[in-house]
Protein backbone atom coordinates (compact mmCIF):
# COMPACT_ATOMS: atom_id res chain seq x y z
CA UNK A 1 0.00 0.00 0.00
CA UNK A 2 1.70 3.65 -0.94
CA UNK A 3 0.10 6.50 0.74
CA UNK A 4 0.89 9.95 -1.10
CA UNK A 5 0.37 13.31 1.27
CA UNK A 6 -2.10 15.26 -0.34
CA UNK A 7 -0.08 18.53 -1.01
CA UNK A 8 -2.40 21.66 -2.02
CA UNK A 9 -1.44 25.53 -2.33
CA UNK A 10 -3.70 27.67 -1.31
CA UNK A 11 -5.32 28.60 -4.26
CA UNK A 12 -5.41 25.23 -4.50
CA UNK A 13 -7.23 24.51 -1.56
CA UNK A 14 -9.58 27.49 -2.61
CA UNK A 15 -11.31 26.00 -5.42
CA UNK A 16 -8.53 27.05 -8.11
CA UNK A 17 -5.70 25.62 -9.60
CA UNK A 18 -2.11 27.92 -9.54
CA UNK A 19 -3.53 29.58 -12.70
CA UNK A 20 -6.09 30.82 -11.19
CA UNK A 21 -8.99 28.40 -12.97
CA UNK A 22 -11.98 26.07 -11.66
CA UNK A 23 -10.33 22.74 -10.25
CA UNK A 24 -11.40 20.10 -12.19
CA UNK A 25 -12.74 17.61 -10.12
CA UNK A 26 -11.67 14.06 -10.70
CA UNK A 27 -15.36 12.45 -9.25
CA UNK A 28 -18.08 11.95 -10.72
CA UNK A 29 -21.22 14.44 -11.04
CA UNK A 30 -24.01 12.03 -11.58
CA UNK A 31 -26.71 13.10 -9.51
CA UNK A 32 -27.08 9.61 -8.34
CA UNK A 33 -23.67 10.13 -6.69
CA UNK A 34 -24.86 13.36 -5.34
CA UNK A 35 -24.75 12.31 -1.56
CA UNK A 36 -21.19 10.75 -1.90
CA UNK A 37 -18.28 12.96 -0.84
CA UNK A 38 -14.60 12.67 -1.40
CA UNK A 39 -12.94 12.42 2.08
CA UNK A 40 -10.49 14.89 1.50
CA UNK A 41 -13.29 17.61 1.08
CA UNK A 42 -14.40 16.67 4.44
CA UNK A 43 -10.68 16.08 5.75
CA UNK A 44 -8.41 18.74 3.54
CA UNK A 45 -4.57 17.56 3.11
CA UNK A 46 -5.91 14.42 4.00
CA UNK A 47 -3.45 11.31 2.33
CA UNK A 48 -4.95 9.18 -0.56
CA UNK A 49 -3.74 5.73 -1.54
CA UNK A 50 -1.92 5.15 -5.35
CA UNK A 51 -1.17 2.28 -7.15
CA UNK A 52 1.15 1.47 -8.90
CA UNK A 53 1.16 -0.18 -12.37
CA UNK A 54 4.14 -2.04 -13.86
CA UNK A 55 4.65 -2.13 -17.54
CA UNK A 56 1.34 -5.08 -18.34
CA UNK A 57 -0.69 -5.73 -21.23
CA UNK A 58 -4.06 -4.46 -19.03
CA UNK A 59 -3.33 -0.74 -17.76
CA UNK A 60 -0.76 1.70 -19.17
CA UNK A 61 2.26 2.17 -16.38
CA UNK A 62 1.91 4.85 -14.18
CA UNK A 63 1.05 5.39 -10.66
CA UNK A 64 -2.67 5.99 -10.15
CA UNK A 65 -4.87 7.75 -7.35
CA UNK A 66 -7.54 5.97 -5.51
CA UNK A 67 -9.79 8.87 -4.03
CA UNK A 68 -12.14 7.32 -1.23
CA UNK A 69 -15.46 9.12 -1.00
CA UNK A 70 -18.19 8.13 1.42
CA UNK A 71 -22.15 8.82 1.89
CA UNK A 72 -23.22 12.02 3.43
CA UNK A 73 -26.37 10.43 4.53
CA UNK A 74 -26.47 11.07 8.26
CA UNK A 75 -29.34 8.34 9.16
CA UNK A 76 -27.59 5.53 6.19
CA UNK A 77 -24.88 3.40 7.71
CA UNK A 78 -24.48 1.93 4.55
CA UNK A 79 -20.36 0.78 5.58
CA UNK A 80 -19.12 1.31 1.66
CA UNK A 81 -16.25 3.07 0.27
CA UNK A 82 -16.81 4.55 -2.97
CA UNK A 83 -13.55 4.63 -4.94
CA UNK A 84 -12.52 6.35 -7.78
CA UNK A 85 -9.03 5.40 -9.47
CA UNK A 86 -8.00 8.21 -11.26
CA UNK A 87 -4.54 9.35 -13.43
CA UNK A 88 -3.52 12.87 -13.79
CA UNK A 89 -3.36 12.28 -17.61
CA UNK A 90 -6.89 10.47 -17.99
CA UNK A 91 -9.15 11.34 -15.28
CA UNK A 92 -11.07 8.97 -13.74
CA UNK A 93 -11.13 5.51 -14.97
CA UNK A 94 -13.10 3.33 -12.99
CA UNK A 95 -15.78 3.90 -10.14
CA UNK A 96 -15.79 1.26 -7.72
CA UNK A 97 -17.69 0.03 -4.33
CA UNK A 98 -16.25 -1.72 -1.58
CA UNK A 99 -18.52 -2.98 1.34
CA UNK A 100 -15.70 -5.03 3.88
CA UNK A 101 -19.18 -6.24 5.80
CA UNK A 102 -20.59 -9.25 5.84
CA UNK A 103 -23.54 -10.30 2.54
CA UNK A 104 -26.01 -10.71 5.67
CA UNK A 105 -24.63 -7.24 6.83
CA UNK A 106 -25.82 -5.85 3.54
CA UNK A 107 -28.87 -8.43 3.31
CA UNK A 108 -30.07 -6.52 7.00
CA UNK A 109 -29.09 -3.22 5.94
CA UNK A 110 -31.20 -3.11 2.93
CA UNK A 111 -33.84 -4.73 4.27
CA UNK A 112 -37.01 -5.16 2.01
CA UNK A 113 -35.41 -2.86 -0.67
CA UNK A 114 -33.13 -5.62 -2.62
CA UNK A 115 -35.70 -7.14 -5.42
CA UNK A 116 -33.54 -9.50 -6.68
CA UNK A 117 -30.98 -12.22 -5.24
CA UNK A 118 -28.14 -11.69 -7.61
CA UNK A 119 -24.53 -10.92 -6.72
CA UNK A 120 -24.36 -8.32 -9.93
CA UNK A 121 -27.23 -6.47 -8.95
CA UNK A 122 -25.92 -2.77 -8.09
CA UNK A 123 -27.60 -3.01 -4.42
CA UNK A 124 -25.33 -5.78 -3.12
CA UNK A 125 -22.45 -3.89 -1.47
CA UNK A 126 -20.52 -7.00 -0.37
CA UNK A 127 -17.19 -6.78 -1.32
CA UNK A 128 -15.14 -4.96 -4.49
CA UNK A 129 -17.19 -4.61 -7.60
CA UNK A 130 -17.42 -1.96 -10.74
CA UNK A 131 -20.41 0.22 -9.80
CA UNK A 132 -22.90 -0.81 -11.82
CA UNK A 133 -24.72 2.61 -12.47
CA UNK A 134 -21.29 4.59 -13.48
CA UNK A 135 -19.50 5.27 -16.11
CA UNK A 136 -16.59 3.03 -16.06
CA UNK A 137 -13.30 3.86 -18.50
CA UNK A 138 -11.46 1.17 -20.91
CA UNK A 139 -9.00 -0.14 -17.89
CA UNK A 140 -11.99 -0.83 -15.31
CA UNK A 141 -11.78 -3.97 -15.43
CA UNK A 142 -8.15 -4.67 -14.99
CA UNK A 143 -7.83 -1.55 -12.35
CA UNK A 144 -10.75 -3.63 -10.33
CA UNK A 145 -8.63 -6.50 -10.31
CA UNK A 146 -5.41 -4.72 -9.19
CA UNK A 147 -7.26 -2.58 -6.28
CA UNK A 148 -8.72 -5.61 -5.18
CA UNK A 149 -5.31 -7.71 -4.59
CA UNK A 150 -4.58 -3.95 -2.41
CA UNK A 151 -7.80 -5.18 -0.40
CA UNK A 152 -5.88 -8.97 0.23
CA UNK A 153 -3.89 -6.97 2.61
CA UNK A 154 -5.66 -6.25 5.99
CA UNK A 155 -4.07 -3.54 6.21
CA UNK A 156 -5.84 -1.24 3.63
CA UNK A 157 -9.01 -2.74 4.34
CA UNK A 158 -8.64 -0.97 7.69
CA UNK A 159 -7.58 1.75 5.95
CA UNK A 160 -10.51 2.45 4.44
CA UNK A 161 -12.67 1.25 7.45
CA UNK A 162 -11.21 3.68 9.53
CA UNK A 163 -11.44 6.45 7.14
CA UNK A 164 -15.22 5.51 6.90
CA UNK A 165 -15.87 6.02 10.73
CA UNK A 166 -13.75 9.10 10.99
CA UNK A 167 -16.17 10.55 7.92
CA UNK A 168 -19.02 9.62 9.37
CA UNK A 169 -18.08 11.37 12.82
CA UNK A 170 -17.28 14.40 11.30
CA UNK A 171 -20.63 14.28 9.60
CA UNK A 172 -22.15 13.93 13.04
CA UNK A 173 -19.84 16.93 14.82
CA UNK A 174 -20.76 19.49 11.60
CA UNK A 175 -25.07 18.38 12.40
Amino acid sequence: MVIIPEKKSSKQRNGTNPTGSARKSLLPSDDILDPIVAFAELHPGAQTLALTARPNPYVPEGVYGIIDSYCTDADCDCRVAYLSVVSMQKGQLAQLTFGWESESFYQDWMGDFDPVDDDDHPWNFHGLKLMALAPQGSFAEPLLKMVGSMLTDSETVEFFKSRYFEFRAGLHQDA
